[in-house]
């Protein structure tokens, strides 16, 4: 089998200059292609340009406008506008302060409502307590406490059973009276035991 020769590359070669095809300008080419360069914008040049800027202020209404701001009252009418407003506001601070008082009225009101219902509370179950105490037979039987009727809240140290409340000594009794907004209960331990008992509906002997 013959192989194929291999195929060489034939040398590339210059083509040889020829001054008398080179293109060579004039100075008059040189001079008219400077003037083109350099030459104004025509008329669609201009408008492209301002449409690429946007909208241009009017100077001439700028300078109406501020040749009439001698005329503004707030300025040559004795500051009419200023003192338009100045009524307003303090009608508005008028109408504020009116409207606070009426706030302020209700939320005492409110809290009238919210004492009364404390006290209703209280008051319903103290006289549960003491129709639950009334049915004690003996002292050592549990006691069920009553709450202070203003605020409705435990009365603190409240003697758990009738033989409790006898062992209380009378400061003890005194501030235990007064937890229940009694009335000072003048005397001795056993009297003031005696007045308690009753308050808090206890029959034990």
């Amino acid at each position: 089998m013959t192989k194929n020769a291999p195929t060489k590359a034939l040398p590339l070669r210059a083509k040889p200059y020829d001054k008398n095809t080179t293109l060579r300008s004039s100075p008059q080419q040189r001079k008219t292609a400077s003037t083109t360069l350099i030459a104004s914008p025509t008329r669609s040049q201009d408008s492209t340009m301002a449409q690429n800027l946007g909208p241009q202020s009017d100077f001439d209404a700028i300078a109406d406008n501020m040749r009439n701001m001698a005329n503004i009252p707030a300025i040559h009418q004795d500051n009419q506008i200023l003192a338009a407003l100045n009524t307003l506001s303090n009608a508005m601070n008028a109408q504020f302060a009116a409207i606070k008082n009426r706030l302020t009225n209700i939320d005492n009101r409110l809290n009238g409502l919210d004492q009364t219902m404390t006290r209703t509370t209280a008051n319903i179950h103290n006289n549960a307590a003491i129709v639950q105490n009334g049915r004690l037979f003996n002292g050592t039987q549990s006691l069920v406490e009553l709450h202070d009727p203003t605020t409705n809240l435990r009365v603190p140290n409240f003697p758990q059973t009738g033989d409790a409340l006898k062992g209380l000594n009378v400061n003890q009794l005194d501030t235990l009276i007064a937890a229940l907004r009694m009335q000072y209960i003048a005397g001795n331990k056993d009297a003031k035991i005696l007045v308690v008992k009753e308050h808090i509906g206890a029959s034990f002997p």
